[in-house]
């Protein structure tokens, strides 16, 4: 509680340290049956994961484009669809899981219990470890996330990976790597935008004097 104390102390300001701090217990999972005989959970009320609970906002389409696609009147048909779509979001869900967790796995920080509990191995999915194990020496590749009803696709793996610095590739057939100089010259372009961009770019406090001033002018 004290670290939280601080912490909110350092964003509020003075006379935070005579405001209350509360604690709010949230229940975070999801359902293991979301189709269960005449009901069907979707959206928040199949699943909550935080922080990335606009997860169960996005699917909200996926649930309804599988029922709509499914649907059976015939209630043994019925029930072969109640599986069905139970395994293919509890796939999904366990998918969402993966994804989030990589975020916290791969931080590598240990400035406080929290993380250091999240970057402990056993804390991970096993098959989030699996995909790490593979991807620590290749690239991910279209063929691991091969079915088209998962929620993130391979680059949002990527973006993840390779900004995390993960991964000790080693590249010994020319035939993987076809458009090499293409990157490299991308990687260049994209280095000097780094480098010119902030040099043309007006600092914050002028931007809000600016605004002060003569407030948003018309383009």
């Amino acid at each position: 509680m004290m670290k939280r104390r601080h912490s909110c102390g350092d964003t509020l300001g003075p006379g935070s340290e005579k405001l209350d701090a509360k604690h709010i217990k949230m229940r975070l999972g999801y359902r293991e049956k979301v189709f269960h005989k005449n009901c069907v959970a979707v959206g928040l009320a199949a699943a909550f994961l935080e922080p990335l609970e606009a997860s169960a906002i996005f699917l909200v389409e996926a649930a309804c484009n599988m029922l709509g696609e499914l649907f059976q009147r015939n209630s043994e048909m019925l029930e072969r669809l109640e599986k069905k779509y139970n395994a293919s979001f509890i796939g999904r869900w366990n998918s969402v899981v993966d994804f989030i967790k990589l975020h916290y796995y791969l931080s590598g920080r240990t400035d406080s219990d929290f993380w250091i509990e999240n970057t402990r191995p056993e804390t991970a999915p096993e098959s989030l470890r699996e995909y790490l194990d593979f991807w620590q020496y290749y690239p991910p590749s279209r063929f691991d996330l091969s079915s088209s009803l998962e929620p993130f696709v391979r680059e949002s793996y990527e973006f993840i990976l390779y900004g995390m610095g993960y991964g000790n590739y080693q590249y010994d057939n020319p035939a993987r790597l076809p458009h090499l100089e293409y990157a490299r010259e991308n990687f260049a372009r994209i280095d000097r935008m780094r480098r010119e961009v902030p040099t043309q770019l007006v600092t914050n406090r002028r931007l809000l004097d600016q605004l002060k001033d003569f407030r948003f002018q018309s383009i």
